[in-house]
């Protein structure tokens, strides 16, 4: 029986719970980055894909835009996918793990293989424990313990379909594979908690919506370490205005195709197409200037040194706390029913 837990190495992270197994990893021999969601099967025997996404080129920087997208996914009554092979896995092919003493090998379909180290161990009621009470002094203890657990959430789609999107979230890490037509969200963080707030640190993550990114560190065995908190930081959340930094950094003929396309700052989104016949230019122009745009803004935006994020703690009440993010963002945490 596999132990359920987090296993991590330079290129790869997977968590293992009694129902679900999320992997991210770097694919070497196709420089591409890949996340994927296995569900045990009924019987028990093993556990079967439901969803892998797969970014190339394989980044290691946060911010950068991917230039091609591979997925395939299971909804409740098809299947969607842009990649023959991929497809494939999610009819009739498994994930090959191999239990030993300090650690797991995992061989993919593709047949790259993996050897990870153990991590994080866990039983799936250590996921669960009973929710502390919220107190000035038990707000730390409680971030960590409400929001610990293994979730699904069941999205409906436009075209009268729905996906399941799941969530990890352990004592160390939180984890998400959200995967829907044309929306991707599949990301691995470590974070810490204590009374001011939430420390958060993102190692991979992938993103496909109006604005794509894609990214892993160059060595993913940081992820095992613990997650240091510098409470001064607390508070100090920088935001970043991009309106003024598209007006600084590009030029109107920039900035209004960016923002036609991604329907930006008020502008009404419109296709390449139609942007073409605006500007009386054809659409690999029209494209042409948009990745140039992307990529100024993308290598002026304001990063931390090292990625770390702090939510502070706004307030909170019996069932709740509230956190204020970055860019005027806000978190609800809610106490769960256990």
């Amino acid at each position: 029986m596999l132990e359920y837990g987090i296993y991590i190495s330079k290129d790869i992270e997977i968590v293992i719970t009694e129902k679900y197994i999320l992997a991210f990893r770097r694919v070497n021999t196709q420089n591409a980055l890949e996340s994927c969601l296995l569900e045990k099967e009924d019987d028990g025997s093993c556990y079967s894909y439901v969803g892998i996404c797969r970014s190339l080129p394989a980044t290691t920087i946060a911010y950068p835009i991917p230039r091609k997208w591979e997925y395939a996914f299971k909804g409740a009554r098809k299947k969607y996918s842009n990649a023959t092979s991929l497809a494939e896995w999610i009819v009739r092919t498994h994930l090959t793990l191999q239990q030993h003493e300090d650690g797991i090998t995992l061989i993919f379909p593709d047949g790259d293989s993996y050897s990870a180290c153990k991590t994080e161990i866990f039983s799936m009621g250590d996921l669960n424990l009973p929710p502390p009470y919220v107190s000035d002094t038990t707000l730390g203890e409680c971030l960590k313990c409400w929001h610990m657990g293994c979730h699904e959430e069941v999205v409906e789609t436009s075209d009268n379909d729905c996906c399941t999107s799941v969530s990890i979230n352990t004592a160390r890490h939180m984890y998400i594979f959200h995967m829907l037509p044309n929306d991707f969200y599949c990301r691995a963080a470590r974070y810490s908690t204590n009374n001011s707030g939430v420390v958060f640190n993102q190692n991979f993550r992938q993103r496909n919506s109006d604005m794509s990114e894609t990214y892993m560190v160059d060595d993913n065995t940081i992820s095992g370490d613990p997650l240091p908190i510098d409470s001064n930081n607390f508070g100090a959340c920088q935001i970043i205005n991009y309106d003024d930094l598209m007006k600084k950094h590009l030029t109107d003929r920039e900035r209004s195709a960016l923002c036609y396309r991604y329907g930006l700052n008020g502008f009404e989104r419109k296709t390449q197409a139609e942007i073409a016949g605006l500007f009386g230019i054809s659409r690999s122009a029209v494209s042409k200037i948009q990745r140039k745009a992307l990529k100024t803004i993308v290598s002026v935006i304001p990063k931390p040194a090292d990625n770390t994020i702090y939510w502070t703690v706004s307030s909170y009440t019996d069932n709740q706390i509230i956190l204020n993010g970055c860019q005027g963002d806000v978190y609800e945490w809610n106490k769960p029913a256990r």
